[in-house]
């Protein structure tokens, strides 16, 4: 085997820990299971009709700094690891090579990723008709909220190659996870490196880290600071690929050229959306938008039962 090479199993058992993550976050399925996508009008139109819904590249979310929160979660763990591993005074194999580990990591971490980052988000909540998205995500008057069956959502997600988490909004299920990163990455480094007689310490550290990392930052966008909880807010996560690029769209904010990846979230055998419902947002003539958003769901092949009963929100109508 080559030292410096990651086998498929390994990957698989990184893979494993990962998901395991996603199921800790003390959160389960909403009742009734649909979750709630906040756009605009031009949003809606724009997913209707092509039948995609576009992620965000994670730097180019509304709040810029949740990547470098779970990163100092992580820093609060490791930091106090290396300084143990430092201070040892007759220092074993083992614990040299942990230190060399340790090192590198913190040195990974103490880089800002965000705006280079693979990851890709579209956010979802259990709340289908709250204010403060309305704001944020539906533009004010004339914002939109598109509800996804959750379980048939489900099914589409392996050929959309992404996944969905549940956001942890609690702080000490957070530094839980946090630990059990850290346990893991000391525990598969050194299995490796053991599995690996010849491999020199720093470079297996940097082959190893090079390869969890990618597969560890999906949970990243899954750790939110406890002030956004009242978003209940769920996560479809998709790593960027090089086949991905031709694929990458560009759209203009106020204060930056935003990353978009479209993500194709067909039912099976069909060009329609796993969507249960639509609800349009506050405004001045929710009435005409909802006969409109039902002509735009029936002219795409959406059933009756889904163009005949879009919502209007219970929110009044204010000038925000």
């Amino acid at each position: 085997m080559n030292d410096a090479q990651i086998t498929q199993g390994e990957i698989n058992r990184y893979w494993d820990f990962v998901r395991d993550q996603f199921q800790r976050t003390g959160r389960t399925a909403p009742s009734p299971a649909v979750l709630w996508h906040y756009t605009s009008g031009d949003g809606l139109v724009a997913i209707i009709q092509s039948g995609e819904l576009w992620t965000t590249q994670i730097s180019c979310v509304n709040d810029s700094t949740e990547l470098r929160y779970s990163t100092s979660l992580l820093l609060d763990v490791l930091r106090p690891k290396r300084m143990d591993r430092e201070l040892r005074p007759h220092a074993t194999t083992t614990a040299k090579a942990e230190l060399i580990l340790y090192d590198r990591a913190i040195a990974g971490l103490s880089v800002d990723a965000a705006p280079t980052s693979e990851r890709f988000v579209a956010c979802l909540s259990e709340d289908g008709d709250d204010l403060s998205q309305w704001r944020a995500y539906g533009g004010g008057e004339g914002g939109y909220a598109i509800g996804f069956d959750m379980a048939r959502l489900l099914l589409t997600l392996p050929q959309a190659k992404a996944v969905l988490a549940a956001v942890c909004y609690d702080k000490n299920i957070q530094i839980q996870i946090a630990q059990a990163v850290v346990d893991a990455t000391t525990r598969f480094y050194l299995e490796g490196l053991n599995s690996r007689p010849g491999a020199k310490e720093e470079e297996w550290a940097e082959t190893f880290l090079s390869a969890w990392s990618r597969l560890i930052s999906h949970i990243a966008p899954a750790i939110k600071h406890p002030a956004f909880s009242t978003e209940r807010e769920w996560r479809l996560i998709r790593q960027l690929q090089e086949t991905d690029l031709p694929d990458v769209r560009f759209r203009q904010r106020q204060s930056m050229l935003g990353r978009h990846l479209p993500l194709r979230l067909r039912d099976f055998g069909t060009d329609t959306l796993p969507i249960a419902s639509v609800r349009v947002g506050p405004s001045r003539h929710k009435e005409i938008s909802r006969v409109s958003v039902g002509d735009l769901l029936k002219t795409k092949g959406y059933p009756k039962h889904i163009y005949d009963d879009v919502q209007v929100s219970d929110v009044p109508f204010q000038s925000f």
